[in-house]
């Protein structure tokens, strides 16, 4: 048989029910607080029209008579009082059964008006949190997604700023507080406001739906900075990202272009894989590395880079030419008006992706294919193409063939992540320039035989042309650094982060001021040639102000780099291809040549010339650094074709070449 519930089980169920229905969310917590104002106030409103016939309160004047004198008074008399606690005073004449009612009436809405206040303010403190914790979802279309953050993170969030008016989005899995702070020291508060921060791990599907990825205008995915001894702790997050991203399902197969950085380019095919052949990656350290050795052989080459990769008035793109298809590679080289044709691409799509097979500066007589395209340095609207231009007749100067400057006898000071790609580089450059073999010492921290470990590890070989010492010393006392860079006709400063210093730059910038002085004292090499890493460009252009009287160092901001080539290659994926090949000991590289090698002495040349005479010996003229006396050189890439230049010996061409038989002198 059954029983029937007992009244402290039906207190139970009802508070059980009632919390749910607060559970719900304050749409329902408010329903609730309607419905409960609305039930006592019909209760109220038919107790009132009930005793408003009794002789008792005929002479209450405050009791409202006009509308019917029964249930719609009673109505309006009970929500009254339920809404204003003030109304009571209008009873005070009233039956004390009436006075009863209106007070109870009158303490169930001051405790739902109580109610209320705490539900808003309690909705209002979950909003704060939500903000502060940055777990709000994000409604924003076509804007800028960076997975992860990082010093190299927030170098890419200035220059997207600093380019355009899209918003940035932040998805990443530190405090959004810590990421707007760090922020807020470089970039400015108009510019901070463009900025979006959310909390979150970039590889899980939920939190990338949040910052709807699906309606990104571009995605950028930045490894992490967590080890300086484990590179593949940095790495694995963006493996897991690009992973979840190929599972995306992108609306109408509108997929942003993307781009994604890996620290250790052992993890750069694992990436590669990782995101379908789909996005563009770029393994950081090897491309500083591979800077780092290419400027301390070519003075000059990393505003030269940063010129020809960081522009907006010079883009480099795939542009269709039916005109020059079947046509030589000549041709073409003259056709352009405000462009530097560098050569031609093959697109192959092969299962939703595209290949890329660039042909970068091919001999004159190599036929363009009707399917390739002509890949173009110049301005964002290339001017249309025009018949050839005439071949001209091209008498260059008699100058004695060399090499580019010799970088034999080096010194690395400081240690980071980065140097087995740095000896690996500079092994690889000797042997196949033909130069011969040269000496690294090693000034670092960690003792030498931890340092020959750690290289003996990473070194995918034993260097063939390098002989390599290791030292530990104290290199920022002038003694010792007078000793260990007497012979050095290289010295390379690398941002420090073997003991987790909170500045890194700090030892490079007193590196370069003592360098700087014994260069100034004849203490150092006369060729004396500096390269220097570092991580905030703020220290770099203090540095450029500082230093410059005897010593005009190399000044690498490596996240700036990374950031600049990242935000490049996610509009053009042709760029990362092109870098590659620029970087390459085996490709075709940028070079600063003498323009003593293409104009004679007092001869006046506009660029056109140039691009013909570099022609003449196989190469593409990129531009010129124009060098005068107490003033950085000025560097102008793809200037225009009608102005005339009388170069004098210091002047430098820039160029795309293959061979490196040249000399800087």
């Amino acid at each position: 048989m059954a029983h029937s519930p007992s009244f402290p089980h039906v207190l139970k169920v009802l508070r059980y029910r009632l919390d749910m229905i607060f559970g719900m969310g304050l749409p329902a917590q408010l329903g609730l607080l309607a419905v409960t104002a609305g039930t006592a106030a019909t209760l109220g409103g038919v107790v009132f029209s009930l005793l408003l016939s009794d002789p008792d309160n005929a002479d209450a004047a405050g009791l409202p008579r006009s509308l019917d004198g029964g249930i719609l008074d009673g109505l309006w008399w009970a929500a009254r009082r339920v809404l204003d606690p003030g109304a009571t005073e209008n009873d005070y004449a009233a039956a004390w059964q009436l006075l009863l009612l209106s007070l109870c009436l009158t303490l169930v809405g001051m405790a739902l008006f109580g109610t209320l206040i705490a539900l808003v303010s309690t909705h209002v403190g979950q909003r704060l949190r939500i903000l502060e914790q940055g777990t709000g979802p994000v409604m924003e279309e076509d804007h800028v997604l960076v997975l992860g953050h990082g010093r190299r993170a927030r170098a890419v969030i200035r220059r997207v700023l600093e380019t355009g008016p899209r918003k940035v989005v932040v998805l990443a899995d530190d405090d959004p507080q810590e990421i707007r702070a760090a922020l807020a020291a470089t970039i400015p508060r108009k510019d901070l406001r463009r900025v979006v921060i959310r909390r979150g791990r970039p590889s899980l599907p939920s939190d990338l739906e949040r910052v709807n990825v699906a309606h990104a205008g571009r995605v950028v995915v930045m490894a992490a900075d967590r080890s300086e001894t484990d590179p593949v702790a940095n790495d694995i997050e963006v493996i897991k990202t690009l992973a979840a991203l190929s599972a995306v399902d992108w609306p109408d197969n509108r997929r942003p272009p993307m781009a994604a950085e890996v620290v250790d380019v052992d993890d750069l095919e694992v990436a590669k894989v990782a995101g379908n052949y789909q996005v563009p990656v770029l393994t950081t350290g090897d491309v500083i590395s591979k800077l780092i050795v290419q400027c301390a052989r070519q003075p000059g080459l990393s505003q030269v880079f940063s010129a020809v990769f960081g522009s907006t008035e010079v883009t480099l793109h795939l542009v269709a030419e039916p005109t020059l298809a079947n046509r030589p590679m000549a041709e073409a080289m003259r056709s352009y008006t405000d462009s530097i044709p560098l050569g031609v691409c093959d697109v192959l799509e092969l299962d939703d992706r595209e290949i890329l097979i660039p042909d970068i500066n091919p001999p004159d007589g190599r036929v363009i294919e009707p399917q390739e395209r002509v890949i173009l340095l110049g301005p964002p609207k290339a001017a249309p193409i025009g018949s050839p231009r005439p071949a001209p007749e091209i008498t260059l100067p008699d100058v004695p063939e060399g090499g580019p400057r010799t970088a034999r006898n080096i010194v690395i000071l400081g240690w980071n992540k980065n140097i087995p790609a740095i000896l690996s580089n500079f092994d690889e450059h000797m042997r196949d320039g033909g130069e011969t073999g040269g000496s690294v010492t090693l000034v670092g921290n960690p003792p030498p035989e931890t340092m020959a470990e750690l290289i003996a590890t990473d070194l995918p070989r034993p260097p063939q042309n390098l002989a390599l010492t290791f030292l530990n010393r104290p290199w920022l006392r002038r003694r010792h650094l007078v000793d260990l860079v007497a012979d050095a006709d290289t010295v390379v400063l690398l941002s420090d982060q073997s003991g987790g210093i909170e500045d890194p730059d700090a030892r490079v910038i007193m590196g370069l001021i003592l360098l700087d002085s014994l260069a100034a004292a004849g203490q150092a090499h006369p060729d004396l040639h500096v390269v220097a890493e570092m991580v905030d460009g703020s220290n770099a252009r203090l540095m450029e102000r500082r230093v410059g009287g005897t010593l005009r160092p190399e000044l690498i901001v490596s996240p700036d780099v990374v950031s600049l080539l990242l935000i490049r290659i996610a509009e053009n994926n042709i760029l990362r291809v092109i870098v590659t090949e620029f970087l390459s000991a085996k490709g075709q590289e940028i070079y600063l040549k003498p323009a003593k090698a293409y104009v004679h002495a007092g001869e006046a040349v506009d660029f056109s010339g140039l691009m013909d005479r570099a022609r003449a010996r196989s190469e593409i003229a990129l531009g010129l650094a124009l060098h005068r006396e107490n003033a950085p050189p000025e560097i102008l890439i793809n200037p225009p074709r009608g102005t005339l230049y009388t170069l004098n010996k210091a002047d430098r061409v820039i160029v795309v070449a293959l061979d490196i038989k040249w000399r800087t002198g």
